[in-house]
């Protein structure tokens, strides 16, 4: 990885196209914020997208809560409650002697976060645990960590750039371990557990990593944003694509130019950059949340998936409710084999 070009205005800019996409948003406007993908362990194909409904945008306001679609973007279930804004998972959790995936939310109003979990048999979400409250105003942010010790940790962060991390407990309970702070708002963030890295989204400013065991350390500035670079407020998602061996990216939706920058994992160099183009399904704009898997998801994404949201969704030549898009990480990668060149 460490050959690639890094030059921000030398690196490659190429396009790709969705080849699948989600139910809309019930609601008009900007309702829809981040998704996570649960596999099914006992068939890929029939895993779950689990998206976040924030905002009704109506008064009086309508429920909110979690969207769940299968890979063919249909939607399958509806879990009202909360207004979440950021969601993650982690698998193979221990919580009160059961081991099952965890998946977290951030909740905008109540500054409180949800947890859920996947019935593999039944392909039913449901809620587990209390909603844990946290110190924040206008909580946005927030990623799961487990680190090496196998504790989970999550990490939240508030508007104003304020941060908190949590350490949630086998009993389930949570507590405090860390605060921190950015300088200005911030919202997108993810966690590389096997580097242990917490990398984070300061909006106007720049992409950062911090020690996710040391999070009260000076944090190390990946890229800034610019008027004219690659990178342009505002810095929203983040997401990482896993290969073995250390190897893969970390990719951030720069909303100013609705690009998606890739770096690599290890030192983090700027590689490239794409942006999702009209196909037989429309081109994506203003992406907010983003999530990738490498995993085998059967015959559609044999090399995993990007889900990504799309802040302008057009059906037949019309604006349409918001929805996610999914890319086949293959049309990714045959841009990463082709055109990035080896110094």
């Amino acid at each position: 990885m460490s050959g690639f070009l890094t030059l921000p205005f030398l690196a490659v800019l190429f396009s790709v196209v969705a080849t699948g996409e989600t139910a809309e948003s019930p609601y008009q406007g900007d309702s829809i914020d981040d998704a996570v993908l649960w596999v099914n362990p006992n068939n890929p194909s029939d895993s779950l997208i689990l998206a976040t409904l924030k905002a009704s945008n109506q008064k009086p306001v309508k429920p909110t809560g979690l969207l769940v679609y299968n890979l063919s973007g249909e939607q399958l279930q509806f879990l009202p409650g909360g207004t979440p804004n950021n969601i993650d998972i982690r698998y193979e959790v221990k919580i009160r002697g059961i081991s099952q995936p965890l998946i977290a939310a951030s909740n905008w109003w109540s500054n409180h976060v949800s947890f859920y979990t996947v019935d593999s048999q039944s392909l039913e979400v449901r809620r587990i645990l209390d909603e844990a409250p946290t110190g924040l105003s206008d909580l946005r942010g927030l990623c799961l960590y487990k680190n090496s010790l196998g504790e989970i940790h999550y990490f939240a962060i508030g508007e104003d750039g304020q941060g908190e991390q949590y350490l949630l407990s086998e009993a389930g309970s949570t507590s405090l371990v860390n605060r921190y702070q950015l300088a200005s708002a911030a919202e997108g963030c993810v966690v590389d557990d096997q580097m242990s890295r917490l990398y984070i989204s300061e909006e106007k400013k720049a992409l950062w990593r911090f020690s996710a065991d040391e999070v009260t350390q000076p944090p190390t500035r990946i890229m800034r944003t610019s008027w004219f670079g690659p990178l342009r407020a505002d810095l929203e998602g983040l997401t990482i694509y896993q290969k073995p061996n250390g190897q893969g990216f970390l990719i951030a939706s720069s909303q100013g130019n609705s690009h998606y920058l890739l770096f690599d994992r290890q030192e983090n160099n700027y590689i490239g950059r794409f942006k999702i183009d009209d196909g037989l399904i429309d081109n994506v704009t203003g992406t907010d949340g983003i999530f990738a898997s490498n995993l085998n998801l059967g015959n559609l994404y044999p090399e995993g998936v990007l889900i990504v949201q799309d802040h302008m969704n057009i059906v037949s030549g019309r604006s349409a409710n918001q929805n996610f898009k999914l890319i086949d990480w293959r049309k990714i990668s045959l841009h990463l084999n082709r055109d990035l060149k080896h110094e």
